[in-house]
């Protein structure tokens, strides 16, 4: 504490303590408000840009490698001994776990995340084929998509019930207790948003090149409560655990303008521009929709807000 009482560092000039701190603005010092903080440059990037190049783009390969790409254009085999080694992969891999550390929980990610490869696959050969034939998309806004529970619903569109069931009794639980650990996605609660997930789920299912859209509402719609005999709304904190049947696309976001207001254009004065609006990134997460009986998934794109 210095001498007149205040804890501001004697190395420390006054007039930048006092226009930096809150609360402590003295009437001759202006607030100052924080500079936004950026990216530095390093790495092969910083090699790049001083050597005249942009530095920011991302490489791409040189060649195509032949057993990549037919990886990619097989589907994963379907044997209980792949399923296995896929799911025990993702409990000591994805989740940390032992034998002696695992629960029905950590088993119903496994499961769920070795479900998921299965899609991805699929979901990355269905864009593109889509693409190749130039196929125009349908696409279905909506501002809820319930869903329901996908595990089970995946299991029976890959047909793969019974290998997952015989996978899971080996390490000691039933596939009935693993799907009663999915929470239900928080996306909608009425009969529009079944009917809008009805809508994409059956598109899939006929092989049609189709897409939803909607919002990935962090909180859920709500949960409901009854107290006292009145209804009464709570956060619905559904994505507090890991969701594996949605893949985060930093690469797709688009900026998102807020408030702001109207102001007159001194060079024109017939023309008006906004200003002091608050700018977001919408970023794309995509949840992948199987179709039952064939090898054709469907997609819900959902945007979340984040600051830029």
């Amino acid at each position: 504490m210095n001498q007149d009482g205040s804890y501001f560092s004697m190395t420390i000039p006054p007039s930048t303590a006092k226009a930096t701190t809150p609360g402590v603005h003295g009437p001759d010092v202006p607030s100052v408000q924080p500079t936004p903080l950026k990216r530095v440059v390093s790495g092969a990037a910083l090699k790049e840009l001083l050597a005249g190049g942009g530095g920011t783009q991302a490489k791409t390969p040189s060649c195509e490698d032949t057993e990549f790409r037919a990886y990619a254009h097989s589907e994963i085999a379907r044997d209980v001994a792949t399923i296995k080694n896929s799911v025990v992969m993702h409990l000591t891999a994805t989740f940390l776990r032992t034998p002696a550390s695992m629960d029905s929980g950590h088993a119903y990610l496994a499961s769920a995340f070795s479900v998921r490869d299965r899609l991805l696959q699929r979901w990355n050969l269905t864009n593109e084929y889509h693409d190749k034939i130039g196929a125009k998309r349908v696409y279905y806004m909506s501002l809820e998509f319930l869903i329901g529970r996908t595990f089970d619903n995946a299991l029976l569109a890959l047909q793969l019930r019974d290998e997952y069931a015989k996978v899971l009794g080996d390490v000691g639980f039933r596939l009935e207790d693993i799907i009663d650990e999915e929470r239900d996605a928080a996306l909608g609660n009425g009969g529009l948003g079944r009917l809008a997930a009805c809508y994409v789920d059956s598109m899939a299912c006929m092989n049609y090149p189709g897409w939803g859209y909607g919002l990935r509402y962090r909180y859920g719609m709500f949960q409901q409560q009854i107290l006292n005999g009145y209804q009464v709304e709570a956060p619905d904190c559904w994505l507090d655990s890991p969701n594996p049947w949605e893949f985060p696309r930093p690469d797709v976001t688009y900026p998102v303008k807020f408030y702001g207001h109207l102001v007159r254009d001194p060079e024109v004065p017939y023309r008006y521009k906004w200003e002091s609006d608050v700018e977001y990134d919408a970023m794309a997460f995509d949840v992948p929709v199987p179709g039952y009986g064939t090898e054709n998934v469907g997609n819900i794109r959902l945007w979340s807000c984040k600051t830029n």
